[in-house]
């Protein structure tokens, strides 16, 4: 065997390995998008699973999607799954992390037609306990003992001042 001949084949070894690789790399990529998805998926489930306005049957898909298209989720140590914006922890308006339970709180707000109310009746409808036209102590204890941060959020919409 020539040197000629052993380098030949040793190129196409290369030639080989460095295609290998690529194909590697790509099936990496694509396992890490999935992570990715299913690691946001769970964590909206599982807002969703938690949350005191179920999400409407035929709407579950189209909220994931709408989660998974927001993008910027990921998954830290101390905080759990969390958005972030520009490399920097996304804030909502009312100052806190946006979680997926966070998120899915907001988006009953931007998207009401998405959930319905306790009890299935309703469909769609948030009714703010705290707003002029909707005002319901009843509600708002209710809300504050079930979800504090919603009823803060809303009492905010509705520029009630909560003490305490």
């Amino acid at each position: 065997m020539t040197i000629d001949t052993r380098i030949d084949e040793l190129e196409q070894q290369v030639l080989t390995l460095q295609r290998r690789l690529v194909e590697a790399e790509a099936k990496t990529i694509r396992a890490e998008q999935q992570l990715e998805r299913v690691t946001i998926e769970v964590g909206v489930r599982d807002a969703i699973a938690k949350s005191p306005t179920p999400v409407a049957p035929a709407a579950l898909a189209d909220v994931i999607r709408r989660a998974v298209q927001v993008g910027g989720w990921h998954q830290d140590a101390q905080r759990g799954l969390v958005r972030r914006d520009g490399g920097l922890p996304d804030i909502d308006l009312m100052d806190r992390d946006v979680t997926p339970k966070v998120w899915l709180e907001n988006l009953q707000n931007e998207a009401p037609h998405l959930f319905q109310a306790a009890g299935g009746s309703d469909a769609g409808a948030i009714k703010n306990p705290f707003a002029k036209d909707t005002w319901n102590m009843t509600a708002q204890g209710k809300l504050f003992q079930s979800n504090p941060d919603l009823a803060r959020q809303l009492a905010v919409q509705a520029g009630v001042r909560l003490e305490g």
